[in-house]
């Protein structure tokens, strides 16, 4: 028998109403008051983990709900950003057509702790964040003192201890850039993981390949899509990363369409036999915010059924 231990999460953004998007857009701008839109916002969130509770999911998540992009609600509430945002430069985001305003850093970053306790989004156990290397790559940088990414990852510190004293248990950061597993990008997430040993992480990497062996720490679980899993589990000739005892995050629920896919039960049994992680994690590929809601809850219920039956053939 074996001894990993399956579980479920959601993770990322989720579909947001329509009220709530012209909501958050008129409160940054001043239309809105924080008194109305955080009711509102909680309102949903509260909707949401509920739809993950019926569901069965192991690690729930708000969605994010309050987070117009992945960045602005982090620079509102620190020093160290130019003042008016507002103002940057339009820039693409990632590989789809929306589009944000980029952050310049001019100073060392630092959180404004009353700007955190009164702006920051609320937040449940679990929070999705940008890598550190994803959001430094998404700044200008006119701060020649420290790297970007340095920078970056000093405030993520003193973020994650403030999250941490509002009960944030886990943490799954999504990284953009290449070679996100071959060590160079968990670099700044391991130096984050020894600061906050209470935290659990997950990192991942939406298309990233395996293709040398790495080791991540006990607290930092690894996201991986259905492919690149199945080909270390299957593969004798393809070097494996030492997963034995540690957590894999399973992108089995397909989020990129809204069709009903369904994962393979027997390919998750291989993936625990192979690699013998300590908690599988079965998840989805990507935020669920660009889907109707309607196919989210299927999706979530799909994702929770599937978690249940794996653990119940071991």
């Amino acid at each position: 028998m074996s001894e990993t231990i399956v579980l479920s999460a959601v993770h990322g953004i989720a579909p947001r109403s329509d009220e709530l998007l012209k909501l958050g857009a008129d409160y940054e701008r001043g239309r809105a008051t924080q008194e109305t839109f955080t009711a509102y916002l909680v309102q949903e969130a509260d909707e949401w983990l509920q739809v993950q509770r019926e569901a069965g999911i192991a690690f729930p998540e708000n969605g994010k709900l309050g987070w117009q992009d992945h960045l602005r609600p982090l620079v509102n509430v620190t020093d160290g950003f130019a003042p008016d945002v507002d103002n940057g430069t339009v820039t693409r985001w990632f590989e789809d057509n929306r589009f944000y305003r980029q952050p310049i850093i001019v100073d060392r970053l630092q959180l404004d702790l009353t700007k955190f306790e009164q702006d920051f989004p609320p937040t449940g156990e679990n929070i999705s964040l940008l890598s550190p290397r994803s959001f430094s790559s998404l700044c200008a940088n006119a701060f020649a003192e420290l790297p970007a990414e340095r920078n970056i990852v000093q405030l993520y510190g003193e973020l994650l201890f403030c999250l941490e004293q509002r009960g944030v248990k886990r943490v799954t950061f999504t990284e953009y850039l290449p070679a996100a597993l071959h060590g160079e990008g968990l670099d700044s997430i391991k130096l984050l993981a020894d600061w906050s040993p209470d935290i659990a992480f997950a990192v991942f990497a939406p298309g990233g390949q395996c293709d040398v062996p790495y080791n991540p720490t006990s607290n930092i679980g690894i996201g991986l899509e259905g492919a690149v899993l199945n080909k270390i589990a299957t593969s004798p000739e393809y070097r494996r990363p030492a997963f034995k005892g540690k957590e894999i995050w399973h992108q089995a629920i397909d989020t990129t369409n809204t069709q009903n896919t369904k994962s393979d039960i027997e390919a998750h049994l291989d993936i625990i036999r192979e690699l013998a992680p300590a908690r599988l994690v079965i998840t989805h590929t990507v935020d669920l915010e660009c889907l109707p809601l309607v196919v989210v809850k299927d999706k979530v219920k799909q994702l929770g059924e599937l978690a249940a039956k794996v653990a119940e053939k071991l």
